[in-house]
């Protein structure tokens, strides 16, 4: 599909509208079939097509680049639901994994926000569902992961007080 639709992309007797859509069902194809940096590579280039084109059907243009910025947050929801929070690993692995997932849950927050910043009610509604159901798997990953197995019963008890204060904001 993701070939044919470039094809598409590329056919200057269509106008750019359709171009454009072409190139977001592309890069959603790319995603879809776990070509992660391709898709994101293929996104990023219709916001800023979506920037230098001149407006045809502005509902069309809202709806495309607001297509765009939800898939890109999905390809950093998708980084950020691989990064396994594992206290095995030790202490220094698990603060490591909590930052980049946190850096990733930021980063997937940041598109869904300009997708609702675009103000297309479909695509805004799904951007804020998923920005609620980030921080739900965050808070549900770090309060139902054990105490790092290094630490003393009465080390482990003071470990899952202190994670439920810092949590608690995640609720």
């Amino acid at each position: 599909a993701a070939a044919l639709l470039d094809v598409l992309v590329h056919r200057e007797d269509l106008p750019a509208n359709q171009r454009l859509q072409a190139l977001v069902e592309r890069g959603v194809c790319e995603k879809d079939a776990g070509k992660l940096d391709e898709a994101e590579k293929t996104l990023r280039e219709v916001l800023s097509r979506h920037e230098a084109m001149e407006v045809e059907d502005a509902e069309t243009d809202v709806y495309l680049a607001a297509q765009a910025q939800f898939h890109l947050a999905e390809l950093y929801r998708l980084h950020f639901q691989g990064v396994v929070l594992d206290p095995e690993r030790g202490v220094a692995q698990l603060t490591k994994d909590l930052e980049d997932k946190s850096q990733l849950l930021l980063s997937a927050q940041g598109h869904y926000l300009r997708c609702i910043r675009l103000g297309h009610g479909e695509w805004a509604t799904a951007a804020s569902a998923q920005v609620g159901g980030l921080y739900e798997t965050l808070w549900d990953e770090m309060s139902r992961a054990p105490a790092p197995s290094d630490l003393s019963a009465d080390e482990a008890t003071v470990y899952k007080s202190e994670l439920r204060k810092k949590i608690r904001v995640l609720i």
